[in-house]
């Protein structure tokens, strides 16, 4: 798998449902409803994880979250730093 290039989507909506057995999230592009009315967000990755997965998956961004947090108040504690550097 490191042989293989890798890309980034963009996403910027998201929509999760669940069963017993699984979750699917959608991971989706969303435009102002000015620019396209009646027009369905774009669907640009769906994922099917277990309810194990997803738990992991929720305290991994719980502590990220917390994390990128903690390193944006302590860069604008410094003096003379820009968001950005």
């Amino acid at each position: 798998m490191a042989d293989r290039p890798t890309s980034a989507l963009y996403a910027n909506l998201f929509r999760v449902g669940y069963n017993e057995s699984e979750f699917v999230l959608e991971f989706c592009q969303s435009y102002d409803v000015a620019d396209a009315p009646g027009r369905d967000p774009a669907i640009v990755s769906r994922i099917v994880i277990t309810p194990a997965s997803a738990r992991e998956l929720a305290a991994l961004l719980e502590d990220s979250i917390r994390r990128q947090a903690d390193l944006a108040s302590s860069d604008r504690a410094r003096p003379g730093r820009t968001t950005g550097q």
